[in-house]
């Protein structure tokens, strides 16, 4: 689909893009989970959308014991003509991560900028929610094979006002 490419009125944004990614866009770790890189996310919205930009990125650190954190969310905006007419789009992605994880680059390079890694990955994350062809649910099937099984239920414990009221009876 081009740029160009004026949408049917009759079908929804996610009926558009419902289709499978193109062969080879998507990487698979040894673990099994796929994902979108960046650079294949920007060819797809150059190539599928009149315009695209992401606004409102806001971001923090946070510490938890002794690793240290990065969150962050964006809004992707997309403009795609649908019927002659220039329609609007907005999906939020977000993202945290433990900057340990991205302490170096592919080319052994320090990672000092957790704002564009985490930017680049929100993005993607905002993405997916156009359709399958940007990732919607390309790892859920991995998701349920690996959901822990439920534990038995626990005991119940009183509650507050019963262990009271036991303390209360047991003095009298």
């Amino acid at each position: 689909m081009s740029r160009q490419a004026t949408m049917n009125k009759t079908k929804t944004l996610y009926e558009i893009f419902d289709v499978e990614p193109e062969e080879g866009v998507l990487v698979e770790f040894e673990n099994g989970v796929k994902v979108l890189p960046i650079l294949e996310c920007k060819k797809m919205l150059h190539s599928d959308f009149h315009k695209w930009s992401t606004n409102n990125f806001n971001s923090y650190y946070y510490q938890r014991g002794h690793d240290t954190y990065f969150s962050c969310s964006v809004e992707l905006n997309l403009w795609l003509p649908i019927d002659g007419q220039m329609h609007h789009f907005t999906f939020v992605g977000s993202v945290s991560f433990n900057t340990k994880n991205y302490e170096t680059l592919s080319q052994g390079e320090v990672n000092e900028n957790h704002a564009a890694t985490g930017l680049s990955l929100a993005t993607v994350n905002a993405a997916s929610n156009i359709g399958k062809k940007f990732g919607l649910g390309m790892n859920s099937k991995r998701l349920i094979d690996h959901t822990p099984e439920t534990q038995e239920k626990k005991t119940r414990r009183p509650s507050m006002k019963k262990s009271i009221d036991s303390i209360v009876n047991k003095t009298e």
